[in-house]
């Protein structure tokens, strides 16, 4: 060990450690100052960020309110009412007005429901009840019989759905756009809706017309009655556009049969009139609008993390501590600090940037509701197809600023990302439905004027204003419906489809390999009904039978190809005029199912006279 020499001057290291002293304050004062710059510097930058951000928002906020759009639910327009005959009622009530039993399964092998339509090549097809055996919706076939049984309790609550919708509708209360757990089950209202085209398919199979005339009515009704929900919730007005294309395939089906009377075709008609997919999308975006603003001054809740397990713990929740001296206690107080360090970073987080991202979400979904007011305005939805571009743009910029680590991150719209919905194809399909509904409402009028008149009209000039209000539109395109008289004794009824060009009515799909179906192809071609020797010669191709279709109601042994004597399309022809039984119908042979035998079906009698039952 060393030591100081011995004559070495006590006082000597006097100048030395005053200088070491000075430079020891000085070196403490910088630290000092860099840790209180350290902890002011952070706060600093979070305030510049919040009153940038208000700035910004507030002068936005008030563009939007100089424009009349609502940004608040109070500022929200009143919701459109329903006729005086419905009822509104409490969601639960409804969940079980609306608690229909499923069909009955075999062990392991799911039901799966039969389509409405069997298509036999593009731009044709026929229609569900004609055949012994229709398709399902995995690709197999049963036959009625089989879905009678297997549908026996459902069809049984359906009836009594039918009854109530037709005696006295119902309707949910309308909520705020932010009280999501109000909102009726979309998922039910669906359900019920494809079960009601099975049992209007089925009804008119079994020669009961008028019973599946107000099974059509009452999914119309059901589908009318999200209408008002649909003006403040996105997925309800989903919701309602689903139905809408469930009941499109089940009533082009139904119009095949013909024995309708005026009066028929005319309720049909008008309960198809009161749907409006397109009048409702601009209040929709302006709910979702609504909803935005509310949830994004939360910025906890926008992240989806209040009520979580982890802030639930930091509230004051419990942790089981580990055996003594395991460390559990300190375990949990260490987990509580941070959660609660956690919650603290991410409310700091909101007071910066909450109006930045507000703002960020208040300009895309304000592109979304030019975009749909556009819409319902031209009709065309080539004319917000440059709203869409600039959407999606929008969209991938707030999508990049997510990733953290790039230089596109940035935490002034990490938030809105989560609640950000995708409308350019909510706006798509708004305008598909749009044109399926013309594209019914015309068809249901076509019929309407054969019936009258006994041939099909030469343009649908004639149709106004005596069944019509105007010339049917084609929201694809912007344009009139394209109609024209064919000289077999039918008529073809297109929309230009979904790439805008007319293509003669070409039913074709556009991808290679792809069969177009409805509503779908180069362009949207109202189907044909396929003529009897296809429809027969389909049937064997799948079924295998060993029969054949013959005018007596029976089968006779071989393959030999079945010649229809008459009309080839029945449904054609206008009533009163002598046309062939529809095929399928009053003669069809013992058909098995894919899933089984089954017996034969009886012969079948078409008409209003037809008993109740079978």
């Amino acid at each position: 060990m060393r030591t100081a020499p011995a004559n070495r001057h006590p006082g000597a290291d006097a100048p030395h450690a005053a200088a070491d002293g000075g430079w020891s304050w000085w070196r403490r004062y910088r630290i000092a100052a860099g840790v209180l710059l350290a902890l002011l510097v952070p706060p600093g930058i979070l305030v510049k960020e919040h009153l940038v951000g208000r700035w910004r928002f507030d002068a936005y906020r008030k563009t939007l309110r100089d424009q009349g759009i609502a940004l608040t639910a109070a500022e929200l327009p009143p919701p459109r009412s329903l006729p005086k005959e419905y009822e509104c009622l409490p969601v639960a009530v409804i969940d079980g007005l609306l608690a229909v039993r499923d069909p009955s399964t075999e062990v392991g092998v799911p039901f799966e429901l039969p389509q409405a339509t069997e298509s036999q090549q593009p731009g044709f097809a026929v229609p569900a009840w004609r055949l012994a055996a229709p398709r399902t919706e995995d690709g197999g076939h049963r036959n009625w019989p089989e879905i009678r049984t297997r549908m026996a309790d459902t069809f049984a609550d359906l009836q009594a759905v039918r009854r109530r919708l037709l005696e006295r509708p119902f309707t949910a209360p309308v909520v705020e756009p932010t009280v999501t757990a109000q909102i009726p089950s979309i998922f039910r209202y669906i359900t019920v809706a494809r079960y009601l085209n099975v049992l209007a398919l089925a009804e008119l199979e079994a020669g009961r017309p008028e019973a599946c005339l107000d099974t059509l009515l009452a999914a119309l009704r059901l589908n009318e009655s999200l209408a008002p929900g649909a003006e403040r919730h996105l997925v309800v007005h989903i919701g309602y556009l689903a139905m809408g294309a469930i009941n499109s395939r089940a009533v082009w089906a139904c119009l095949q049969y013909s024995d309708w009377s005026d009066a028929q075709l005319a309720a049909l008609q008008a309960a198809w009139g009161r749907l409006d997919p397109a009048g409702l999308l601009p209040l929709v975006i302006q709910g979702e609008l609504v909803f935005g603003m509310e949830i994004l001054r939360q910025p906890v809740d926008a992240l989806g993390l209040r009520g979580s397990p982890l802030f639930a713990a930091g509230a004051g929740g419990t942790r089981t501590a580990g055996p003594a001296g395991s460390g559990g206690a300190i375990g949990a107080l260490l987990d509580s600090l941070a959660i609660w360090g956690g919650e603290a970073a991410i409310a700091a987080g909101g007071y910066a940037w909450a109006d930045f991202n507000r703002l960020t979400y208040a300009q895309i979904m304000r592109t979304n509701l030019d975009g749909a007011t556009r819409l319902a305005a031209t009709r065309d939805l080539r004319t917000i197809s440059d709203l869409l571009a600039t959407q999606t743009v929008a969209l991938n910029a707030v999508a990049r600023s997510t990733r953290f680590g790039t230089r596109d991150w940035s935490p002034r719209s990490m938030a809105c990302v989560l609640l950000m919905p995708k409308l350019a194809e909510v706006m798509a399909e708004t305008a598909r439905a749009a044109t399926r509904r013309e594209m019914i409402i015309t068809a249901i009028v076509l019929h309407r004027y054969r019936l009258g008149r006994g041939e099909w009209p030469e343009r649908l000039e004639e149709l106004t204003p005596a069944l019509l209000a105007g010339r049917p539109h084609d929201w694809l395109g912007g344009r009139p419906l394209t109609y024209r008289r064919n000289e077999d004794g039918t008529f073809t009824l297109y929309s230009v489809g979904e790439n805008g060009a007319d293509d003669g009515g070409d039913p074709t799909s556009e991808s290679e390999g792809c069969s177009a179906g409805f509503f779908a192809g180069r362009d949207w071609v109202w189907a044909r009904l396929a003529d009897h020797q296809e429809a027969v010669t389909a049937e064997w191709a799948r079924t295998g039978a060993a029969g054949r279709l013959g005018p007596d109601g029976g089968g006779s042994a071989g393959p030999a190809p079945y010649t229809e004597v008459g009309a080839a399309r029945s449904s054609l022809h206008p009533k009163g005029m002598s046309s062939p039984k529809p095929v399928g119908c009053e003669v069809r042979p013992a058909v098995p199912s894919v899933r089984g035998p089954s017996p034969r079906p009886a012969p079948h009698r078409m008409g209003r006279g037809y008993p109740e039952g079978g």
